[in-house]
């Protein structure tokens, strides 16, 4: 449209983004812009933020809108046929800590009872310094809606009582660091009412929204790192732990990898860090995927119907729907914990992360990916810079990765306790190669092919053990065409002379390290054909199922010297 109205339009965005934007709050440009927006620009503004935005709209009713209750129809309706026709599982629905983007409209009849006034969000001056544009935001100009505090257990109970009558199973409660400026008025102070409103939202969750035996409270927390949210959560476990999936913003997906990296560091130790879902067919999907497979939460995707790649999801997940969740969330490795790997032009960015009886080191180059605290969004070089990847068994933080012994190690997925002898040495996968690179001491060290731009790579470490007889050496990898294939590997027993045996989960290609080619593998009690390959000691079996009803079997791998 080349009409004066929409040519004045863009001149102004243009203005905004490269004049006002990159100004620090203290700025003349900022101040000059603050004026503009609450005198000549403010009806302009507020009419931008009503019509292209939900930022401005506040809760007015618990009932879903006219989008899903209409002609006889209502939200348990859909919610029936998702599960009952298409076999959906299990259903979240997302909602705002505060109920909507605005909070509870004051002025909704039914929202009465909840007593909510509308209050003017004043942010602290270190907010400003990050974020000048909360000063002109439409939670500026319209205000926001704040249930009084002694009524936030109602509220929350009335919201999610009407979700678990629709048959929703969980939400997922977003929004929360914005939180704190709804608590003005009130004379409690904001960190005290989102204190309060994270424990009520939490006892409505585990009220209305649990399905376990052990009454754990189906919620995702998202956008939740300021202290006074995470520091009180009681029965909510999961926390998103980085910024969104932005599926147009082309510099933001190696920068979102290192942000989730980085901040796992802490957010680990609070709760189950999440990583956001992505989309498989997404150009930087195998960069996505390859993150969360070693980041050890759970794993999904906001696919649109039809836009799949089932090449990559098989990668990732099981046919009967289960993941090989690593245990820790995954952080950097040590050697790289206080590098720049997102602007020095020559680290990798290694994840670590370990499964019952494997390791798992992923490598990825986040050069010149990074937010831009001047320009206020997500910049990329053009062309980044190759780099090396170096890795060894250590980077892997636990002690049976350290040629420890495994007796003070963690309990495997039954409850056992690894009590062997020290490993001396662990066989490396190259996920990219497909093949063995390595049999490393635990202070040995291999030097990967190096990684362009955005490029990735994952490996398994392997404890190597000795048969009984002390004869052939052996590694139990995993399940080698999925990237958290390690998990695969439920137990391990070398009691036998001449012999191994491994408990695996998980259809097929399944990986051993031998140091010598065996006599006959078996699966179940029945020999079955294997490949090996004598230069990198690659021992292969196919694992297969007959029928969607074993799907979920374990397999029992025998390999005889």
């Amino acid at each position: 449209d080349s009409s004066p109205l929409n040519a004045a339009a863009r001149f102004l965005s243009f203005v905004y983004t490269a004049w006002v934007e990159p100004a620090p709050f203290s700025s003349p440009r900022s101040k000059l812009w603050q004026w503009l927006s609450k005198g000549p620009l403010r009806s302009k503004l507020i009419q931008f933020f009503d019509e292209n935005t939900d930022f401005s709209k506040s809760l007015v009713s618990f009932r879903a809108n006219v989008k899903f209750e209409h002609e006889g129809e209502s939200l348990k309706t859909l919610v029936d046929e998702l599960k009952h026709e298409l076999d959906v599982r299990s259903i979240y629905v997302w909602h705002a800590l505060s109920g909507y983007w605005s909070g509870v409209s004051p002025c909704s009849e039914e929202m009465a009872a909840f007593e909510s006034e509308w209050s003017f969000p004043q942010p602290t001056s270190d907010l400003l310094m990050v974020e000048p544009a909360v000063a002109w935001d439409a939670a500026s100009f319209h205000g926001v809606g704040a249930v009084k505090p002694e009524k936030l257990d109602d509220f929350y109970n009335g919201m999610h009582s009407y979700l678990e009558k629709s048959g929703i199973d969980g939400v997922k409660v977003d929004a929360q660091s914005g939180m704190g400026p709804f608590g003005a008025g009130f004379g409690i102070g904001a960190p005290a009412y989102v204190s309060r409103a994270v424990h009520a939202m939490e006892n409505s969750v585990r009220s209305h929204l649990s399905r376990s035996a052990s009454g754990a409270a189906e919620c995702i927390n998202c956008m939740c790192h300021s202290t006074e949210n995470l520091f009180s959560y009681y029965d909510t476990a999961v926390v998103r732990a980085g910024d969104d999936f932005y599926p147009r913003d082309v510099a933001s997906h190696a920068a979102h990898i290192t942000t989730v990296a980085y901040n796992s560091v802490f957010i680990g130790e609070l709760g189950a860090v999440d990583w956001d879902m992505f989309q498989s067919s997404h150009p930087s999907a195998a960069l996505h995927a390859a993150a969360r497979a070693v980041g050890g939460g759970a794993i999904y995707v906001s696919d649109k119907p039809g836009e799949h790649d089932f090449n990559l999801l098989r990668q990732l997940v099981l046919p009967d729907g289960r993941t090989f969740r690593a245990r820790h969330a995954g952080r950097p490795t040590l050697d790289c914990l206080f590098e720049d790997v997102s602007n020095d032009g020559e680290t990798a960015l290694k994840i670590w992360n370990a499964h019952a009886h494997t390791g798992v080191i992923g490598g990825f180059n986040v050069q010149g990916s990074k937010w831009s605290r001047q320009l206020r969004r997500f910049v990329s070089m053009p062309d980044p810079r190759m780099v090396e990847l170096t890795l060894s068994p250590r980077d892997i933080a636990e002690p049976r990765f350290q040629g420890q012994s495994h007796s003070d190690d963690h309990p495997d997925d039954h409850g056992n306790v690894p009590t062997d002898a020290p490993t001396k040495e662990y066989a490396i996968y190259d996920f990219r190669e497909k093949s063995v690179s390595a049999l490393l001491a635990a202070d040995g060290t291999l030097t990967a092919a190096p990684l362009g731009g955005s490029e990735w790579n994952l490996f398994f470490v392997a404890p190597v053990h000795v048969a009984a007889d002390g004869g052939a050496k052996w590694a139990a990898l995993g399940l080698l065409d999925m990237m958290n294939g390690g998990g695969a590997v439920l137990e391990l027993d070398n009691a036998q002379p001449q012999h191994a045996r491994v408990v695996a989960t998980g259809a097929g290609n399944f990986g051993f390290y031998a140091s010598c080619e065996p006599d006959f593998v078996k699966v179940n009690g029945d020999i079955e054909p294997f490949d090996y390959d004598a230069f990198t000691g690659l021992l292969s079996v196919l694992l297969h199922s007959s029928s969607e009803d074993e799907l979920q079997i374990n397999y029992n791998i025998e390999i005889g010297w």
